[in-house]
């Protein structure tokens, strides 16, 4: 998934960098998001728990407010299947987010998708 030499760094949308600084890009993630191959939906669905994993415990340590506490705005039973909707659908929405970094489009997503009521 890094720029490792294995040909991910390759798979983002043509014109669209694969990397940032070095990290997954949003265009990476949105292109393992919405292809079909199990490869890519793992990578997906790896990356999208580990942000997850991440804010939660950010949140939990009270570390990086208000950044993190958008967890505490999604539902306790979120699918990761619909973690990916949320992150296709906003990436869709505001494709001049692909450039940046891969977790904060997710955060980005999240927030969006997830407003505290």
């Amino acid at each position: 998934m890094f720029a490792s030499g294995d040909g991910a760094e390759g798979d983002a949308a043509p014109g669209s960098p694969a990397l940032v600084r070095g990290f997954v890009s949003g265009a990476l993630l949105n292109t393992w998001c919405t292809r079909s191959e199990p490869r890519d939906i793992e990578a997906c669905f790896s990356y999208l728990r580990g942000v997850f994993d991440v804010l939660n415990s950010l949140d939990a340590a009270g570390v990086g407010a208000p950044a993190s506490s958008i967890v505490d705005c999604v539902p306790d039973r979120v699918s990761i299947t619909e973690l990916r909707t949320v992150l296709v659908r906003h990436a869709s929405r505001h494709p001049e987010n692909l450039g940046l970094q891969a977790s904060l489009l997710v955060r980005k997503a999240l927030a969006e998708n997830y407003e505290c009521r």
